[in-house]
């Protein structure tokens, strides 16, 4: 394949590997000294969360809008900054209401710039004309992200000389791997025009895709419980810090390595099959550290849901786009997009509070693995094109 496309595919990666890996993700590692220091129960760690997820889900709603009304590149390059901003506004204070005020912003951002990279990578082809593995690649940016705060979290923390400056630091050195990769995505966003509203006959994409929104929807529910606690949880099991930096590196690297490789075989097989497999390997994988303690399982674990999380999400906006027109594209990925957030307003606290009744984290983690394994479940009722593969080339 010709170098430019899958060039500008990988820089368009560092767009989730942001607004995902390093701002979302990210908090996972800086959770556990965060509790530490400013005796947060769990239910009131993962309302961080949930309050990003509420504003990744705003910004879900509104980022065609705004899109059309500001203009494209104007819009993205504003999102994507103001996510690096908010970054390294998490470093400010410890105050609650500041602090979750931060992450909805965050939220809020993450979700447009997210939504519009999306568009643009959709529209990378090969020589030849077909899609390749770009679509792929841009959602296992996310896995980048995840690596690089595996490595600069555990270092800032470790020259920390107390709870109180290593979260802050934290924070910051999450800023700093963004800010190197601004440049990145400013030169990789070619931003094409976003596309007019469709006639109301044709507006919601939703009534074909049902099954594929409700199990990307429950599938924000468990997967952001394990990615938002299950540092906190291996800690509580005696994993190391080094320990649970080689668990989330290894969880990112897979992350990124790894989804593009299963392109050909998901283009093989009908939606529901691919979107069942990939999300059941994902609810086995959250399962690992709650039946079987130490570091040893839990860097199976980061492995095997590293591969697999970002997979089912390729998984199930592939499906989406297989079954939908082209035309349907983008809009389809905002309802997907809108859907996973909901779920994601729910999972944090949903597992917190589980967790807060008496069961700890592993009854968490366990909710978080049982709604997993629903969402694989409710993938299997998406139908099949009629003429698998019609809608998107091999």
């Amino acid at each position: 394949m010709p170098a430019r496309p899958f060039v500008l595919a990988v820089a368009l990666a560092m767009v989730p590997a942001v607004a995902q890996g390093l701002s979302r993700f990210g908090y996972g590692l800086v959770l556990p000294v965060m509790r530490e220091d400013l005796g947060w129960s769990y239910a009131t760690a993962g309302s961080l969360s949930t309050a990003n997820a509420i504003g990744y889900l705003a910004g879900s709603v509104g980022a065609l809008a705004v899109a059309r009304r500001l203009g494209t590149v104007t819009t993205f390059r504003l999102m994507i900054v103001a996510v690096v901003v908010t970054i390294a506004a998490g470093a400010l204070t410890g105050d609650l209401a500041v602090q979750l005020g931060m992450r909805f912003l965050a939220g809020v951002t993450a979700a447009v710039a997210f939504v519009l990279g999306g568009s643009a990578a959709s529209r990378l082809r090969t020589a030849d004309g077909r899609p390749g593995p770009f679509y792929g690649l841009y959602f296992a940016g996310a896995g980048a992200g995840v690596a690089l705060s595996g490595v600069v979290v555990p270092l800032a923390t470790a020259v920390a000389g107390s709870p109180a400056s290593a979260w802050r630091l934290a924070w910051l050195a999450l800023t700093l791997p963004a800010v190197l990769l601004l440049p990145v995505v400013w030169w990789a966003f070619r931003g094409a025009d976003v596309p007019a509203p469709a006639s109301p006959r044709e507006r919601s994409p939703l009534r074909p895709i049902a099954p594929i929104v409700a199990s990307y929807t429950l599938f924000g529910v468990g997967y952001i419980g394990y990615m938002t606690f299950v540092p906190d949880h291996l800690r509580g099991q005696g994993v190391g810090d080094a320990g649970i930096a080689v668990f989330w590196i290894g969880l990112g690297l897979a992350g990124f390595v790894v989804p593009p490789l299963w392109a050909p075989l998901l283009r093989r097989l009908t939606p529901c099959v691919g979107v069942f497999g990939l999300i059941a390997v994902t609810a086995a994988a959250a399962v690992v550290p709650v039946l079987a303690p130490g570091a040893v399982a839990a860097w199976i674990s980061g492995l095997l849901f590293g591969a697999s999380f970002l997979t089912a999400i390729t998984a199930l906006t592939d499906a989406s786009r297989r079954v939908l027109d082209a035309g349907h594209w983008t809009a389809a990925l905002a309802v997907l997009t809108v859907g996973f957030a909901l779920g994601q307003c729910l999972g944090p606290v949903l597992s917190g509070l589980v967790s807060d009744a008496g069961g700890g984290l592993t009854a968490g983690l366990s909710v978080s693995a049982g709604v997993l394994a629903l969402a694989a479940v409710v993938g299997l009722l998406q139908r099949a094109p009629a003429a698998p593969g019609a809608k998107l080339a091999p």
